[in-house]
């Protein structure tokens, strides 16, 4: 999900940055999102992955449109989690992911996170703070750092419902835009069900979202809702995850609305106890009352990847 690094008003920034940061911006809520999934004791994951995004670089033709590349990209984790599923938990961990473009190189980059997870499992309530930290560098050069603080509280109601708040506190910095400069907070509700005979759940996610920059032309306010359908089953006796999500975003800002939709496709094969094969197809769609910032835009992804 989200684009966390990129304001759509500065569109000669954002142009370029587009297909860099949208797809940072995802992979980073997705670690944070998932991370207390991770198993216990020590984890280590190296992946490597290749695709194809269709709007990468600004095409000088065309303002609301881009040009597309493709590019490989190679991860590596290192984690500990307690064990149990009951009582007291911790959880750290490091990531690490590197994408280089095939034309465009000069928007190569590296995404580090480290994250340290603390909460209560009980019998029917769940409680956690996660603390996030994470830098980007875009061509060589320092972009943004990024500090997270993340409460939440959980709830199971039934064998089929789960119940999950969650607040989050984030600062942002940017190393050559200070004016960029923010702190936002936002605050989330999450249902799950699950539906165990048929190896389907279903979730739903209502957020609210303030972040206020060093310039007022850089603040926002949004709401944002999503839908996701997740169904487990064997193909050729191989474990299969399929997930279908779908997800609408509106901002405000000073003087301009803009409305972000995407929906997303994806697939996990479990090839083996260590090996593991992922296939995802996006598409983004943006519509904002400031022309240079709307464009839509699709993305293929595929990950092969070891666990250990």
């Amino acid at each position: 999900m989200t684009d966390i690094l990129l304001n759509p008003i500065t569109a000669t920034t954002a142009a370029p940055l587009r297909g860099v940061f949208r797809q940072r911006g995802l992979l980073l809520i997705l670690l944070l999102v998932f991370a207390a999934q991770a198993k216990a004791g020590l984890q280590l994951e190296l992946a490597a992955g290749a695709g194809y995004d269709s709007n990468v670089a600004p095409d000088v033709t065309d303002i609301n449109a881009g040009l597309g590349d493709s590019y490989h990209a190679l991860e590596a984790s290192l984690g500990w989690r307690t064990a149990g599923r009951r009582g007291v938990q911790f959880e750290t961990s490091y990531w690490l992911k590197e994408q280089r473009w095939q034309v465009y190189s000069e928007y190569d980059n590296r995404l580090e996170t480290g994250l340290l997870r603390f909460g209560y499992q009980g019998a029917v309530l769940a409680s956690d703070v996660a603390l996030i930290a994470a830098t980007a560098d875009v061509d060589g050069q320092s972009y943004m750092q990024l500090e997270r603080i993340s409460p939440a509280l959980g709830f199971i109601p039934s064998e089929s419902l789960y119940v999950r708040t969650q607040f989050d506190f984030m600062r942002k910095t940017y190393e050559q835009n200070s004016a960029r400069d923010s702190e936002r907070s936002a605050a989330r509700l999450q249902l799950y069900w699950f539906f165990r005979s048929s190896g389907l759940s279903l979730s739903a996610l209502i957020q609210g979202v303030d972040e206020q920059a060093n310039a007022q032309v850089y603040s926002y306010q949004a709401g944002i809702g999503r839908l996701s359908l997740r169904h487990r089953s064997r193909w050729f006796g191989l474990s299969v995850v399929n997930h279908l999500r779908a997800r609408l975003e509106q901002r405000q800002y000073d003087d301009v609305t803009e409305q972000r939709q995407r929906l997303e496709i994806s697939s996990r094969w479990q090839l083996s106890q260590r090996w593991q094969w992922s296939v995802s197809l996006q598409r983004d769609d943006r519509q904002s009352d400031f022309a240079a910032a709307s464009y839509d835009q699709n993305r293929l992804e595929s990950t092969i990847r070891w666990s250990f």
